[in-house]
């Protein structure tokens, strides 16, 4: 969060890839925010996709794949 106030980035135009409770402050703060499968119950509700695999399993693959093929 720190970082994109002094990068000028909004983040409501951001899109964030979290899996646990470190990263729900900046979750918050982001307009997409995305998580694979086997996330923390917290995060899993805070996003707005859950992506079908678990973390270390291709996730950035599936959501690349998901946006060029707009699924999302």
């Amino acid at each position: 969060i720190h970082i994109s106030k002094k990068m000028n980035i909004d983040l409501n135009n951001s899109v964030y890839v979290g899996n646990d409770l470190n990263d729900y402050e900046a979750m918050k703060k982001c307009k997409i925010r995305v998580c694979p499968k086997d996330s923390h119950k917290k995060i899993i509700s805070l996003s707005n996709f859950l992506l079908t695999k678990n973390g270390g399993e291709g996730i950035v693959i599936e959501l690349l794949e998901r946006v060029f093929n707009e699924k999302l």
